[in-house]
């Protein structure tokens, strides 16, 4: 489970590199740690790739309260069990745990898609706008620019119901796997399958862009779906933030 945890891990921290090139996000790389900051968003604003240890955990608490970094840390379990206590005195706090996914580069289960929804790839500006809006719905708000149309990097796709969009996706490729972000679906509008039908799509579609093993990241509820669609729960990430 280690290695696929650390290539789940490196395709989320390529993202966010990757959002950086392509966007007026702030990057900074210290030593044991990178952070990225979006100025006008709620995502992506975290530190990340942290090696941690005692300095580390000091130096972050530090840069946080004077405002250099943003508020959130991204860890797996196991930093996170091996500095519990040390990250606990500097009031460094898990408030989030989510399931990480992973499968196989093999084909997933052919099951027929729903015929309520039309799926799409954003392909124009007003398709982004749209996709940015119904996942800013969420606990994120997304900046349109993130993406200028070229960057084969990651896809953006839509489902719509009667010409409404409903559910949103992103796959992002690097060389290693292609990772499953952002999947949304409209409260209205869950529980019928659609979220799974909008998640199988860009597992397909992943598969067709690079003969790479699969990830994804998930509520409880989403990875209980998605591991009946083939996935593997490999282990968890935790975000932690900075009480003062």
């Amino acid at each position: 489970m280690a290695v696929k945890n650390m290539i789940v891990q490196k395709n989320m921290f390529d993202l966010f590199d990757q959002l950086q090139v392509n966007s007026d996000l702030n990057k900074t790389v210290n030593r044991g740690y990178r952070s990225v900051q979006s100025p006008i968003n709620s995502w992506p604003n975290y530190i990340y790739d942290l090696q941690l240890d005692l300095n580390i955990i000091s130096e972050v608490k530090n840069e946080i309260r004077t405002g250099k970094h943003p508020n959130f840390n991204i860890l797996n379990e196991e930093q996170l069990t091996e500095y519990k206590e040390d990250l606990q005195n500097a009031k460094i706090m898990p408030i989030a745990e989510w399931p990480i996914l992973y499968a196989d580069n093999s084909p997933i289960p052919a099951n027929p898609s729903s015929s309520l929804i039309d799926i799409i790839e954003v392909k124009s500006q007003n398709e982004l706008n749209e996709w940015c809006r119904v996942t800013s719905n969420s606990f994120h708000t997304v900046d349109p620019r993130i993406w200028n149309g070229k960057d084969a990097h990651y896809r953006f796709f839509l489902a719509r119901q009667n010409n409404q969009a409903i559910a949103t996706a992103m796959v992002f490729c690097n060389s290693a796997s292609s990772g499953i972000y952002h999947c949304y679906t409209e409260p209205q509008f869950r529980n019928q399958g659609i979220g799974s039908d909008l998640f199988r799509h860009c597992w397909i579609e992943a598969l067709k862009s690079a003969d790479l093993p699969v990830m994804a990241q998930a509520t409880q509820k989403s990875a209980d779906a998605w591991t009946r669609l083939g996935m593997q729960i490999c282990g968890h990430l935790y975000l932690l933030k900075f009480t003062i």
